[in-house]
């Protein structure tokens, strides 16, 4: 008992009675007062979970760590450009033929497949950030034709009912050899977005996308390519027109395995002519990108000494890099550069008294 109550009951046991009530009654209010400010609860909300990850403890051995990393896939960002899905930009099933000698067979759909899979390659390797609505190269009718496996009539055949489906366009290039007007190779725009139509530009048709004549000097025609295939076995001949494919949507005209003309490989030296430089400067956008500075670096060095240039080897790998950048953004680049060499070759073999050939290469490329 408290000293206050005690002193109450002592005074008064009336008086004590009264003040236990009272004392009992604010103790009563006090507490449904404290109730009715306590917070009604929270209705949660109905929300839906992105990621649903178990929650695992402390594995104890190692098999049960392994066990637990098997119930969790993490799926790590993709670099690069997003690729529409094929499915979604045509009815893939409804290209192939039902009946008649093409039954069972891919048709227009492999056709299709070819197509987006080279402006996929394209895509990737001019290092585009963002996806394009088309994607614009520049091929060969006869090496597709030969990659599957059907003549160049079928193919034409085909090409003009995809271009009315909107998902190609395509027209022959035109270019000057000779002195003559000449179709060097064949433009496709394919689209890489659902509902895009695709369409070739005028910038597309008028650029110089390779120059046929230094091409023909040099072997790099689709009628060498496919005369160095005969006799070989179907499946793989196929294989190699599609290898040769890429290379060519890469850099236009480009038909060589680059393993076998790949300075790094066959000449320890590197290359020491410029006729080597102008073979070997397709590479540079094939190459792997940890190996892209050593390759441009050997073909500045072998350059710089056929020119008889050595001093100035930093400068030739400026030349050649800003070859490159270019080629990534669809202009000239390397076959410009090429192009170039070549015209070069030629003078120095006609212009016996060319003394400085670097500085007559440098005039003309200042000039481009």
């Amino acid at each position: 008992m408290r000293l206050g109550q005690k002193v109450t009951t002592l005074l008064n046991p009336r008086l004590t009675a009264i003040l236990e009530a009272t004392r009992a009654a604010i103790v009563s209010s006090s507490t449904t007062h404290t109730e009715q400010l306590e917070a009604p609860p929270v209705a949660k909300r109905n929300v839906t979970k992105r990621h649903s990850i178990p929650a695992f403890g402390i594995p104890r051995s190692l098999e049960e760590a392994l066990e637990q990393q098997q119930r969790v896939t993490v799926r790590l960002p993709q670099s690069g450009p997003r690729v529409a899905e094929l499915e979604t930009l045509a009815d893939l099933e409804a290209l192939k033929p039902r009946r008649g000698k093409g039954a069972g067979t891919e048709g227009q759909a492999g056709l299709l497949k070819l197509l987006h899979g080279l402006a996929v390659h394209v895509l990737h390797q001019r290092g585009h950030k963002f996806t394009p609505d088309q994607v614009t190269y520049h091929t060969s009718q006869e090496l597709i034709a030969a990659a599957l496996g059907v003549d160049e009539a079928t193919v034409w055949r085909w090409t003009q009912h995809l271009k009315d489906l909107g998902v190609i366009d395509s027209r022959p290039h035109y270019t000057q050899s000779n002195g003559q007007t000449r179709v060097s190779g064949t433009l496709y725009a394919v689209s890489m977005k659902a509902g895009y139509r695709a369409k070739l530009k005028y910038a597309d048709l008028s650029h110089k996308w390779r120059n046929l004549d230094a091409d023909r000097a040099a072997g790099n025609t689709a009628w060498s390519a496919l005369k160095n295939m005969q006799g070989s076995d179907p499946k793989a001949k196929r294989s190699s027109c599609v290898y040769i494919l890429k290379l060519w949507a890469v850099t236009p005209g480009q038909t060589k395995n680059p393993l076998s003309i790949d300075p790094c490989n066959n000449t320890p030296e590197g290359p020491t002519t410029v006729r080597d430089v102008i073979y070997s400067l397709s590479l540079v956008a094939e190459a792997d990108e940890s190996k892209r500075a050593a390759l441009v670096g050997l073909l500045a060095s072998g350059l710089a000494h056929a020119l008889n240039d050595q001093h100035s080897r930093l400068y030739w790998c400026k030349v050649i890099w800003e070859a490159y950048r270019a080629t990534l953004e669809g202009r000239g680049g390397l076959q410009t550069l090429a192009a170039q060499l070549n015209r070069l070759e030629v003078d120095r073999r006609e212009w016996t008294e060319l003394r400085r050939p670097a500085a007559l290469l440098t005039s003309r490329l200042s000039k481009n």
